[in-house]
């Protein structure tokens, strides 16, 4: 059973807890997707028909490559910002995401934090587009095609603005989750520790096991010594009894007749007793009736004192024969329960310790059961 609780033991702990993921690398994960997705998308819309999707304009600034594409008129990096309007012919924005690494390219540099959230996205000026591309008007092909562009543009910049919010609300939810996340960390360092703490308990138990089993045996040689000791004891006691029987009946005869005495004279002072009380609730409803003619009833006042007095002396005669009645009953009773326990004595002795010694191996038997059902719920559990 001790092995079983070990190897449980073991078990438990050498067992992997699984660990939350990071939240920052599910963030970038995330917003890697996004950024590939708008990546494909700028990638469309400056293929011509026919042909192949321009290549990346390697710039280095700093020892970092520029990721951005040329669209006609228009370069945008793929760290576009949602909330950046359109901006003139040739000119280049690029705007840092959030945990990203700003990117210049061009002669205006647009940050995230420096941008209206809050505002809504404005149509470009038709002017500086025609402007840009020799003065063409947007009624020709290079117009409409300007115009296809800006809205397409302004559909992703409203995506990309859905997808960073979506983001954000990802990494609120990946805060909020840090404080569960640290909870059950704590919550397992705890059961750990509480699994070395029941392997301990689990072996000192076994090592309690092991004693109370050589215990028993101590008991069992002391049980048989004990009931050899009993039947000699048992075999004395027989003749003992035979002899205090006879004792006793003659002893039970003369407590009959003192019970009967002394029931007797119970009889009588209770009797006593009554008729005290009566007279004496007699005598305060007459010393009530008197206080009112306590000047013209003196003389009698007095005689009834008299009497008064004369009653409690008997009473308290008939109080004392009562008392040494009651002495020399409890020295009959007391002399009697003294013999009854020096022929019961050893008897009683030996009942007891064979007693104590049964209940003694109950106890441990139940604690064996006890650790028994433990050790076999906790197996079940693993």
């Amino acid at each position: 059973m001790s092995a079983l609780a070990r190897t449980s033991a073991a078990s438990r702990e050498s067992s992997p807890v699984p660990q939350p993921s990071s939240p920052n690398a599910a963030n970038d994960a995330y917003m890697k997707s996004e950024r590939k997705k708008l990546t494909g998308k700028l990638f469309r819309l400056d293929t011509p028909k026919g042909g192949k999707p321009p290549a990346a304009t390697p710039r280095v600034n700093g020892g970092e490559a520029d990721n951005s594409f040329r669209i006609p008129s228009m370069v945008f990096d793929d760290s576009t910002d949602p909330n950046v309007d359109i901006l003139a012919p040739g000119s280049r924005a690029s705007v840092a995401l959030p945990g990203s690494v700003r990117r210049v390219s061009g002669s205006l540099d647009v940050a995230a934090a420096e941008m209206s959230r809050a505002g809504t996205l404005s149509p470009p000026n038709e002017n500086q587009w025609s402007s840009a591309v020799g003065h063409a008007t947007t009624n020709g092909k290079s117009g409409r095609v300007i115009e296809r562009l800006m809205a397409e543009n302004d559909r992703l910049k409203r995506e990309l603005e859905l997808q960073l919010l979506r983001s954000q609300e990802l990494e609120r939810n990946l805060q909020t989750m840090r404080p569960q996340i640290e909870a059950l960390r704590t919550e397992n360092d705890n059961l750990n520790h509480a699994n070395s703490m029941d392997g301990a308990i689990l072996a000192r138990r076994d090592r309690k096991i092991e004693q109370l089993k050589e215990e028993v045996a101590t008991e069992r040689s002391r049980r048989e010594a004990s009931d050899l000791l009993a039947r000699r004891l048992e075999r004395q006691a027989e003749d003992v009894q035979d002899t205090a029987r006879r004792d006793v009946q003659l002893a039970h005869e003369e407590a009959k007749h003192s019970t009967t005495h002394a029931s007797i004279l119970e009889q009588s002072h209770r009797q006593l007793s009554s008729e005290y009380r009566q007279r004496a609730e007699r005598w305060r409803k007459d010393l009530g009736e008197m206080q009112a003619q306590r000047q013209a009833d003196a003389e009698k006042f007095s005689r009834l004192d008299v009497v008064g007095e004369q009653m409690r002396t008997e009473l308290e005669r008939s109080r004392k024969m009562q008392v040494e009645f009651v002495e020399k009953w409890d020295e009959y009773t007391k002399a009697n329960e003294d013999w009854k326990a020096g022929v019961e004595g050893v008897a009683d002795f030996e009942n007891n310790r064979m007693r104590k010694l049964s209940e003694d191996m109950e106890t441990v038997t139940n604690r064996m059961k006890w650790v028994m059902g433990l050790e076999k719920s906790r197996t079940e559990k693993v």
